[in-house]
């Protein structure tokens, strides 16, 4: 499954404000190459994200009766009867429902009388249909062309060290960067958190209470279904320590980078979005 990241959600937003913009504009806007924004838009388009298409607002042709309509189903009667309205050219959208109604579907007819034939004439080819409730749509205050996709989450990063300063080091370093950063200071804690968060990236110490404590903690992480693809980047000084020896160097290491300690903010930027970027 392909996930969207900052780039393509401002490409998107951009597109929604003004569908017409071409790719140039797009990425004058956003200051990247034309090329960039065409070959995102290519693999959008592709996926299934995006699609183009004109918008027609119903008032404007005519079309000013606006209704709700809410259907009780046969049990077994739901997706024949959705798949028949679908193909109502009245109807605008049919949606599956939860709760006290089965289906739902938002109607646009020229006047009442058009509405009243569709309702006693139209519907009755709707097979296992037990009740209609209809509501007529007074005024709306935003229309379905109007939302414009959220801003991109911040990617969360766990930082797993007993090492205060160099967590707050890297917080700094990542949060400038639009990353949320969140810390655990044991091996215990990480496991817990990592579980109760999910995060997109684990920045993982080795030596905290014990000397190889980083490594057990990534291997708990491994075995756990919903952390075990979560990237997690090794950053450590124990290469360079009297534990030296102690590094698991000719075993499996479940880690996705291992950097040694001191690691400039440039490189730690770099490996955090590389590794971002695989997911």
């Amino acid at each position: 499954m392909y996930h969207i990241d900052e780039l393509d959600t401002e490409i998107i937003r951009r597109l929604q404000a003004d569908g017409r913009a071409s790719n140039v504009d797009v990425a004058r806007a956003l200051g990247v190459a034309e090329a960039t924004v065409r070959k995102r838009l290519e693999r959008l388009t592709e996926e299934g994200i995006v699609s183009f298409s004109a918008c027609v607002l119903p008032q404007k042709v005519g079309l000013k009766t606006h209704t709700i309509m809410l259907f009780k189903v046969e049990v077994g009667q739901v997706e024949k009867a959705g798949r028949t309205l679908a193909r109502m050219a009245e109807l605008r959208c049919v949606h599956f429902l939860t709760g006290e109604y089965d289906l739902m579907a938002e109607a646009v007819f020229g006047d009442t009388e058009s509405l009243t034939r569709f309702l006693t004439e139209k519907l009755t080819s709707v097979p296992g249909v037990l009740h209609i409730s209809t509501s007529h749509v007074l005024e709306t205050f935003k229309e379905p062309r109007e939302w414009v996709l959220p801003e991109a989450a911040p990617p969360r990063i766990l930082v797993v060290d007993d090492d205060p300063d160099f967590v707050a080091i890297v917080r700094e370093v990542l949060r400038a960067h639009r990353m949320d950063v969140v810390s655990a200071g044991t091996a215990e804690d990480a496991l817990a958190r990592a579980r109760a968060l999910v995060p997109d990236l684990i920045i993982m110490d080795v030596m905290m209470k014990g000397v190889l404590d980083g490594v057990y903690a990534t291997r708990d992480l491994r075995e756990v279904k919903e952390l075990a693809d979560v990237p997690v980047l090794m950053i450590t000084s124990m290469p360079g320590s009297a534990y030296a020896e102690l590094f698991p160097t000719d075993e499996y290491l479940p880690v996705d980078q291992l950097l040694t300690k001191p690691v400039s903010p440039e490189r730690l930027v770099s490996e955090v979005d590389r590794l971002l970027k695989r997911r």
